[in-house]
């Protein structure tokens, strides 16, 4: 103990100063300060757009420490566990630091050692290594067992100036050995330009940025995983479906109001072409934005009001409307000819009882208040998302124990667009920017955790995702467009009322059990089994899938 107590005395400086950077939006932290969120602990905690600075997350772990006995026993031992995580280490005062040699240390230690490290009392530097390893089978009724083995391996870098800039790196490379179709389930194989597109067993990705804060708001250049939207399981604005782009992000938070903002830049598929004579191949890339904005208040400590637009526009340089967000984006690209595909949205969270936390999402595609009235909502031009969901926690449950039960449905064309291709439709690089749900689609979620131990947890789910299929012959012609389509929006041939779930009905039910243990600050272990049950009119699918992963990084990637 007294060791422990000596060294985050050492460490105190660091503490202070170095924590400009962001703590990964898949962070274990966040999901703890939404149970103590949702039982009462804390109330102005809101993970409606993360991720959060380390000096943020602080400040919600040094309110928890001062209600320590409202807390359980494995509550506490979370709570010293995340303030270790959020810890950053040094051996003795000198300014320069290599920690090659203390491979226990690196390895088991629950407060953050870097391999490297400068600090001097205002400059702050740390690299690390980035490791992962995952093993991923798949065995189909009938079928031989498929396998595949992902080892990735690079590094990262952190800086910190003072109280104000921070400065992300993180670059890693990647090798799949086994089959390439099991591969593709990793979301970073999925997304890999180097895997699909040369045929390589090799996969790559970086993220990075570059910040400046103060005690209320923060400017960020770069790119990271960013989740916005209410739910607690599936996100409706920006979810981890998507690959990563490059964004300016803005956020402001005083008091009850915060102020969210996304400008990004957006991939589109590539055409290609042959040019003649020589025969090269060319390729072009549309381009392609996506702007975001969220104002948020909180008039009570029970309640969470947020109002969000959005828009998706292509084929021109980016707009200067669309970087500010003091604008209804709605009215402004009415007054730029109306090219764009708009939304606005609104959630709300709700704690109206210790224990208890319900919320909810509305998103409209296009807003046409005609539609809501005289027996229109069937329009094909009705694009809306809707959301609800609770999460249960103690009191009303048994300790160390949360439910979260969450509904999704999506209308038919909503996220579509027409015009341009695909260049307007709600996606990047192909892959839909919100949660991973179709047009045309529900989706009911259920999710039971259980806290084991303060580094063990357990958690079983279940979904049912049902989705109308637009219909298609043998040859894989559209005969019938019924807004199945994210790429396939409506025309002047399409139906002019279609109900949701229309076309041809895909039913699938997905289990999956999730095991998740941290042995450290960056050492930490996941298993994964999920069973799938797809469905429709003229087939069944069933096939297991198990995922087995160690992760070795300073951020939980």
């Amino acid at each position: 103990m007294i060791y422990k107590v000596l060294f985050l005395f050492i460490a105190a400086t660091s503490i202070l100063c170095a924590q400009n950077e962001n703590i990964n939006a898949e962070h274990p932290i966040y999901d703890f300060l939404q149970k103590m969120k949702i039982r009462g602990i804390i109330s102005d905690y809101d993970n409606s757009v993360i991720p959060l600075s380390k000096s943020r997350l602080k400040e919600y772990i040094k309110t928890i420490e001062t209600r320590k006995e409202l807390l359980f026993e494995k509550e506490n031992e979370e709570l010293e566990l995340f303030s270790s995580y959020l810890t950053n280490l040094r051996f003795g005062d000198d300014k320069n630091q290599f920690n090659i040699l203390k491979i226990e240390e690196l390895l088991l230690r629950d407060e953050n050692i870097s391999l490297y490290s400068y600090f001097d009392g205002e400059f702050d530097l740390r690299i690390n290594p980035v490791f992962s390893l995952r093993s991923i089978v798949v065995d189909k009724p009938g079928e031989i067992t498929k396998n595949s083995l992902l080892i990735g391996y690079g590094g990262e870098l952190i800086l910190n100036y003072s109280d104000w800039l921070g400065i992300y790196l993180n670059a890693t490379n990647g090798a799949n050995i086994g089959d390439r179709e099991t591969a593709r389930l990793d979301r970073r194989v999925k997304q890999s330009f180097a895997f699909n597109y040369t045929n390589l067993d090799y996969f790559d990705n970086t993220e990075g940025y570059i910040q400046i804060k103060n005690k209320i708001a923060k400017l960020q250049v770069g790119r990271e995983r960013v989740l916005w939207g209410s739910g607690n399981i599936n996100r409706a604005f920006l979810d981890q479906t998507p690959q990563l782009f490059d964004f300016i992000k803005f956020d402001i938070k005083y008091n009850i109001f915060s102020l969210n903002f996304i400008h990004g830049w957006l991939v589109e598929k590539s055409d290609t072409f042959i040019q003649k004579p020589s025969l090269h191949e060319i390729r072009t890339k549309a381009d392609k934005y996506f702007a975001i904005s969220r104002f948020g208040i909180r008039p009570w400590e029970n309640l969470n009001l947020g109002i969000s637009q959005s828009v998706v526009y292509t084929q021109r340089p980016f707009e200067l409307a669309y970087l500010n967000p003091f604008l209804l984006w709605e009215s402004a690209q009415r007054s730029m000819n109306d090219l764009d595909n708009s939304f606005l949205g609104f959630d709300i969270k709700y704690n109206p009882v210790k224990g208890l936390e319900m919320y909810g999402t509305l998103l409209f595609d296009d807003i046409n208040f005609d539609y809501f009235f005289n027996e229109k909502w069937n329009s094909n031009g009705n694009g809306n998302l809707w959301q609800a969901g609770l999460a249960l926690s103690n009191p009303l449950l048994v300790r160390n124990m949360m439910l979260t039960i969450e509904y999704m449905q999506v209308r038919p064309f909503t996220f579509s667009h027409p015009g341009f291709q695909t260049g307007l439709a709600y996606t990047n690089n192909g892959a839909m920017l919100c949660s991973d749900i179709e047009p045309n689609s529900t989706l009911f979620s259920l999710q039971l955790e259980y806290q084991v131990t303060s580094r063990f947890k357990a958690i079983l789910a279940y979904e049912n995702y049902m989705h109308g299929k637009n219909i298609y012959d043998s040859g894989g012609n559209l005969i019938n467009n019924i807004g199945g389509d994210v790429f396939e929006s409506y025309s002047v041939f399409t139906d002019q009322r279609i109900k949701i779930l229309s076309g041809d009905l895909e039913v699938e039910n997905r289990y999956s059990i999730i095991l998740r243990y941290y042995l450290s600050a960056k050492l930490h272990a996941e298993i994964m089994s999920r069973y799938f049950v797809h469905s429709n009119n003229s087939f069944q699918n069933k096939q297991m899938q198990i995922f087995s992963t160690i992760y070795y990084n300073t951020n939980f990637h």
